[in-house]
C-alpha cells in the first residue's frame, strides 16, 4: 500500500469521529453524562432461611390395631393401619454399602417371620435375626455384574426367597440357609412386584409383559404382552393377586386382568388419554391397592 493511500486513509477515519459538543456525547469535562432520574428497584429479596422448628408440642399418636394383614407375600397390597405402639425398644447398626440413587427406586425390606432381609449397592443379600444379628449374607453375581450394581426386588414363602433384578436375572434361594437353587435370565430386566401364588410367581419386566413362572426350577409358564413405551419411568410396577386374577399396570398406564390358570387376557382398561401416550415417561403411578371387591389406583 502506498504512503498517499495510508494517509487518505488516515484522514477519512479522523474526520468521520465527531468531537463537538451539540451531540451531547462529550460535556465540558469531558465525561459521561449521568442520569440522575434513574430509578433503581431490586427484583428479588435475599432468602431467609427459617431454621426453627414448628409445632414443637404436638404429639403423632400411632398406636393401632385395626389390622391383621402381614407385610409377607400380600396378595393385595393393602396393609391398612399396622399395630405400632411407637416405642423404639431396641437398635443397632450395621455398616453396608449404601445403595445408590436409594430415593429414586423403591427398595423393600421383606420379613421371614422374625426375620429381616434386605440388600446392598452390589447385589449382597442379607438376612438378620429379630436381635438384629446376621444370619447369611449371600452374592451370585459376577465381578462384572456387581459393578453395575444391580437393584433387587424380593418374594418369600415358606422355602423360598425369589429374587428379581433390573439385570434381567431371576433367581430363587433357599430362605434358611441362603443358598442357591436356581438362576435364570430373562430377555429384559425387571422393575415390579414379585407375588408368589402356590407354586408360581407373577412379575413384570421392562417390556411391559406380565410373566409367569414356576418356584421349583424358574420355568416361565405363560406370558401376556401389553403395549410397551419407549422410555421406561423408575416407578416399580404393582401386581395384586385376587380370586384366581392376577392385576398389573404398565409403565403407559394401562391396567389389565389375567386369568391365573390359563394365561389369557381377561380385561384390560387405560388410566391416560391417547393423546399423551408419548408422554408416558412422565407418567407417575401409585400401587394397586384392593379391598377385596374393588382396585384402587391414581396418577399424576
Amino acid at each position: 500500500m502506498s504512503k498517499i493511500l495510508r494517509i487518505f486513509i488516515i484522514y477519512l477515519l479522523l474526520s468521520s469521529c465527531s468531537l463537538d459538543k451539540k451531540t451531547g456525547f462529550w460535556d465540558k469535562n469531558d465525561n459521561v453524562k449521568i442520569n440522575e432520574d434513574l430509578v433503581v428497584e431490586k427484583l428479588f429479596k435475599d432468602i431467609k432461611k427459617f431454621e426453627e422448628e414448628f409445632n414443637t408440642n404436638v404429639r403423632i399418636q400411632t398406636k393401632s390395631k385395626l389390622s391383621k394383614n402381614s407385610f409377607a407375600n400380600n396378595f393385595t397390597n393393602n396393609i391398612g393401619r399396622i399395630d405400632y405402639d411407637g416405642n423404639l425398644k431396641t437398635s443397632s447398626k450395621y455398616k453396608f454399602s449404601k445403595i445408590d440413587f436409594f430415593n429414586n427406586f423403591e427398595p423393600e425390606i421383606v420379613f421371614d417371620k422374625k426375620n429381616l432381609i434386605f440388600f446392598e449397592n452390589k447385589g449382597t443379600i442379607l438376612k438378620f435375626n429379630d436381635i438384629s444379628k446376621l444370619v447369611w449374607k449371600k452374592n451370585y453375581y459376577e465381578k462384572s455384574e456387581k459393578k453395575l450394581k444391580p437393584f433387587l426386588n424380593f418374594a418369600i414363602n415358606q422355602n423360598y426367597l425369589i429374587v428379581v433384578d433390573n439385570l434381567a436375572k431371576y433367581y430363587a434361594i433357599d430362605i434358611k440357609t441362603g443358598n442357591l437353587i436356581w438362576m435364570k435370565n430373562n430377555v429384559a430386566p425387571f422393575n415390579s412386584q414379585v407375588k408368589i401364588y402356590k407354586d408360581i410367581f407373577f412379575v413384570v419386566d421392562l417390556q411391559n409383559v406380565l410373566r409367569c413362572f414356576s418356584i421349583k426350577n424358574g420355568k416361565e409358564l405363560w406370558n401376556v404382552k401389553t403395549d410397551s413405551s419407549f422410555v421406561k419411568p423408575q416407578k416399580k410396577l404393582s401386581l395384586i393377586v385376587l380370586n384366581g386374577k392376577v392385576f398389573f399396570n404398565n409403565y403407559i398406564g394401562d391396567i389389565s386382568a389375567v386369568d391365573i390358570s390359563s394365561g389369557k387376557l381377561i380385561w384390560q382398561t387405560p388410566t391416560q388419554d391417547s393423546s399423551i401416550y408419548e408422554s408416558s415417561f412422565q407418567l407417575k403411578t401409585s400401587d394397586l391397592v384392593s379391598n377385596g371387591k374393588s382396585i384402587l389406583f391414581s396418577n399424576n
